[in-house]
């Protein structure tokens, strides 16, 4: 049983849960040449509760996998769920990406800025190779929007490694940083606490752009005031 802490269901956002699972497709290899055939895995059983005093639901949901020897067979069965595999894979990629990133920050803390760095880098050029053979079909969809997101925010990271480096504070707030940040992108693109970290991070942006107030003129600053 495995227990996992949710904000409030009453809000209507959409909850995303990944499951990885090893499967040995052994039991199935008696598969008749003219059909694939279904391999049940078990049944999923989710209980939850919408509020905190709510009572207790539960939702059995089936799983299974479908096995084929036949090659042609299989891929056309492939390609017609190849979106909704493109976009699974986006999201477990994303979650990569912040491991990655919160253990790059746990070298930094540690005063390992070339392993930090290396981290990052290898991760950036994981994501962006990635990113390029998505199919262009999910261009506009969150899970490609979230990868430009983890772009930005791998390179604002590999930038602040050198200062941080020597500046145990900026250490510590990168590694905070990431752990929210990390947390925020895992519940979805458009979840309400993402949408508020991305506003606030380009106002910060914006704000840091702005050049400074100039002071008046030295010959305005003694002058007595106006009555």
């Amino acid at each position: 049983e495995t227990t996992i802490q949710v904000s409030d269901f009453s809000s209507g956002e959409i909850r995303q849960i990944l499951i990885e699972l090893q499967v040995d497709p052994a039991s199935a290899t008696e598969t008749e040449p003219e059909a694939a055939k279904n391999l049940a895995l078990g049944v999923l059983q989710l209980r939850f509760s919408r509020t905190e005093e709510s009572p207790i639901e539960e939702i059995e949901i089936p799983l299974s996998i479908l096995v084929d020897d036949d090659e042609v067979r299989r891929d056309a069965t492939n390609n017609a769920f190849a979106e909704s595999i493109e976009k699974v894979a986006a999201e477990v990629m994303s979650a990569e990406a912040n491991e990655a990133h919160d253990k790059a920050m746990m070298e930094l803390e540690a005063g390992r800025a070339a392993e930090a760095r290396n981290i990052l880098q290898q991760q950036q050029t994981r994501q962006t190779a990635y990113q390029n053979m998505m199919p262009e079909t999910m261009s506009s969809t969150p899970q490609y929007q979230i990868f430009d997101q983890q772009r930005t925010r791998f390179a604002s990271s590999i930038q602040q490694v050198g200062a941080a480096e020597h500046n145990g504070q900026l250490r510590r707030n990168m590694a905070l940083n990431s752990r929210r940040q990390g947390q925020q992108m895992a519940q979805g693109y458009f979840s309400s606490s993402n949408q508020a970290q991305m506003r606030s991070e380009e106002i910060n942006a914006n704000y840091g752009q702005q050049p400074p107030i100039p002071p008046p003129p030295f010959n305005q600053q003694f002058l007595p005031p106006k009555y």
